[in-house]
């Protein structure tokens, strides 16, 4: 009821500039002290609208907005009686925009998302309801902090925070603090962090509102535990677990536990890891929270495996590998084979089927047309031979009516089969819509499989190396991929890129990943010619069941490094190596400098001029050796980048540009220096249309 008279005392001056009577609505909103607000808030409206005709669409705008704002389940229906056409010319428009985003944003639809939110955020701004500019500014940083996009999801959240220091309104500037310091944290500036959560819990303490204080409690704890502070990591997390518990957070307070038992695994007390992670799984089981179940299952093995319980940390290794896998990789290929021989028949049939039903439906109009015609016909020769001959005219005319009762139930016969034509059609066309959505539905699952059977470089952490990527599928699945597999004298890492994008490369993808797991696991060797040679021999394998011989195939950049002696091994597939080394650190005459700047030098490590799989060119893979010193940086990409259309005239890129991107950034941290080539992707771009898959991994050496 708070939240309600909170939202309105904002809103109310908005509709009685609009000429809307909300004064009485909102007594008795003022007055309530039921739980069921928004049932008695929804018949208030109801019984406004029946006086006011003229403003229904305002009124209505105006309560879908409320009952989002206190998170109401009636707001969906409130929202579907309001025609989209209608929300621009509504003066407080805004607040629909911004339901449709949150309803997005929910469906994890952030692109779609923002174009509403910003729609939203121009109507606010044009009509002065700064409360709603400053709501919308941040729901636009939380969309893109989905999206990784940590800078622009700041100037947002800066944006919103001035308005609600203008509004003095603390649960605005409570909200826009703590995620500013979601921000930041994840651009490591962890300083900054703190000070934002410290900001939000010191006015969540006066709002006394338990479920902001948690949230600020558990991010300290994160930022405490990523700066090794364990101790005062765990009380933060205490902190959250005992206020989620007391307003029954079950989802909260399942990632506590999780939390508690990664910070208690890095203090080496791996009884109470497995206590904590035991109590995250079992909950995340209750709730059905199956992805967030992924990380728990493996910290859990891990926690076992440290403790000594070998064979229970492989059974819960077993369960981490079969949730995150679902089916094993050839089983994935031969499921998204039938998906798109499939999806091809069933689109041609209803194609057919749709050719056969208009070439009947042509017909039939020209027999209408000849019966018409001949209808006329008779009538002018019947008028000529009543003036003639007045007795023989009665004869013809009474044949006439035959023939015209006959031409009816002909027409009536005709048009009941153009009716079962329609029907035919409309229902080829539902069938139609039914399987595209069947086939969408598929993809979108083979593209969680797909992210499932990749590594999660986020969450990995290496004392000889630090690793960014920017990876942007073209398509809903990817036929460029990225592998990591840490050994334990070695680190083996790389990239690859498949024939094609879509369905089809994800299908030679997930074969060329699966060909590298298992070359990986049988040898322990350094000899990355050998093992691309290895990998090449099964892809052939694969693509080559009896008489059927598939004629794709991958460019592949393959890299082991030597931590202790800090030696890189690489072989190409049609694909080189960059490295990047600053000047001051350079004392080797041997250096393979390709670009330069007055400060950074970047050589080429060459690969050879033969892809993975069928290929005219049999000359025999390269194994390359290259003498790594600490602050290098080992640059892998694939070819989408560089041939991206854009700039003012539309053309590539080019990889010279690209080059001159990298030698521009190199003076960054590689955290930035990836933010940087990611802005500088999508700012050529301009719009245009994505023409292939993107991967550029950067490897510093520490």
């Amino acid at each position: 009821m708070k939240n309600i008279l909170l939202v309105i005392s904002f809103l109310s001056p908005v509709f009685l500039w609009s000429q809307l009577s909300v004064s009485s609505t909102y007594n008795k909103l003022k007055k309530c002290k039921s739980t069921q607000c928004d049932l008695i808030f929804i018949k208030t409206v109801d019984t406004e609208i029946k006086k006011d005709k003229a403003h229904e669409f305002e009124w209505l705008a105006w309560e879908a907005g409320i009952l989002d704002s206190i998170g109401s389940d009636k707001r969906d229906s409130i929202l579907q009686l309001i025609p989209l056409k209608r929300v621009p010319d509504l003066k407080y428009g805004s607040s629909v925009y911004l339901a449709l985003g949150k309803q997005k944003a929910d469906s994890s639809q952030f692109n779609d998302a923002i174009v509403l939110f910003y729609k939203g955020l121009k109507t606010s701004q044009r009509y002065g309801f700064q409360f709603l500019e400053a709501t919308i500014q941040r729901q636009i940083a939380l969309s893109y902090l989905k999206l990784d996009e940590y800078k622009k999801a700041e100037s947002h959240l800066l944006s919103s925070l001035k308005i609600a220091r203008q509004l003095e309104d603390p649960l605005l500037q409570a909200n826009a603090y703590i995620s500013l310091g979601n921000a930041v944290k994840e651009q490591k500036r962890y300083p900054e962090a703190i000070r934002y959560y410290n900001k939000s819990l010191a006015i969540a303490r006066e709002l006394k509102n338990k479920r902001l204080i948690a949230g600020n409690y558990n991010n300290l704890g994160n930022v405490m535990r990523r700066t090794k502070k364990y101790t005062e990591a765990l009380n933060y997390f205490f902190k959250a677990l005992e206020m989620n518990k007391a307003t029954n957070n079950q989802e909260w307070i399942s990632f506590n536990y999780n939390n508690i038992g990664q910070t208690y695994q890095d203090l080496s007390n791996y009884s109470e890891a497995i206590n904590y992670f035991r109590k995250s799984c079992e909950l995340k089981q209750e709730i059905g929270d199956s992805l967030n179940l992924i990380s728990s299952y493996l910290g859990l093995a891990g926690a076992l495996a440290k403790n000594g319980s070998y064979k229970d940390a492989f059974e819960f290794m077993e369960k981490y590998n079969s949730l995150k896998d679902t089916m094993n990789l050839h089983e994935q290929v031969k499921a998204l084979e039938e998906l798109e021989t499939k999806y091809e028949t069933e689109k041609k049939e209803a194609q057919i089927k749709n050719f056969q039903i208009q070439g009947e439906l042509q017909k039939e109009r020209e027999r209408r047309l000849n019966d018409q015609a001949e209808k006329n016909r008779n009538y002018v020769i019947l008028s000529v031979v009543l003036l003639l001959f007045l007795s023989g005219g009665l004869l013809i005319l009474i044949r006439s009516n035959r023939q015209k009762q006959l031409s009816n139930k002909l027409l009536n016969s005709k048009n009941s089969e153009i009716a079962e034509s329609h029907l035919a059609l409309s229902e080829a066309m539902g069938e139609l819509q039914v399987k595209n959505k069947e086939v969408l539905d598929s993809i979108n699952y083979a593209n969680y499989i797909q992210q499932a059977s990749l590594p999660n470089l986020k969450q990995f952490k290496n004392p000889a190396v630090d690793i960014e990527l920017f990876f942007s599928p073209k398509d809903i699945v990817s036929g460029d991929f990225y592998f990591l597999f840490p050994r334990k004298d070695a680190l083996i890492f790389g990239i690859g890129d498949c024939t094609g994008h879509g369905v089809p490369g994800a299908m030679v993808s997930l074969i060329g990943m699966n060909g590298l797991e298992k070359v990986t696991k049988e040898n322990t060797g350094l000899n990355t010619a050998s093992m691309v040679e290895e990998v090449n021999e099964f892809l052939l394998k694969s693509l080559h069941r009896g008489s059927n011989t598939i004629n794709d195939g991958m460019d592949l950049s393959f890299c082991v490094f030597e931590p202790n002696n800090k030696i890189l091994y690489f072989t190409g597939a049609n694909h080189n190596a960059l490295v990047i080394r600053r000047k001051s650190k350079n004392t080797e005459d041997e250096f393979p400098t390709k670009y330069e700047n007055e400060t950074i030098q970047m050589g080429v490590i060459s690969g050879t001029r033969r892809p993975v799989g069928r290929s005219f060119v049999n000359v025999p893979f390269e194994n390359n050796q290259f003498n790594c010193i600490s602050g290098d940086r080992i640059v892998l990409f694939s070819d989408g980048y560089s041939d991206q259309i854009g700039g003012e005239t539309r053309k590539k890129m080019k990889r010279a540009n690209m080059m001159n991107l990298l030698l521009v950034s190199s003076s960054e941290t590689i955290s930035n220096q990836m933010n940087y080539m990611r802005e500088a992707f999508h700012k050529w771009k301009m719009g245009a249309e994505q023409i292939d898959d993107v991967c550029v991994m950067i490897i510093e050496i520490k």
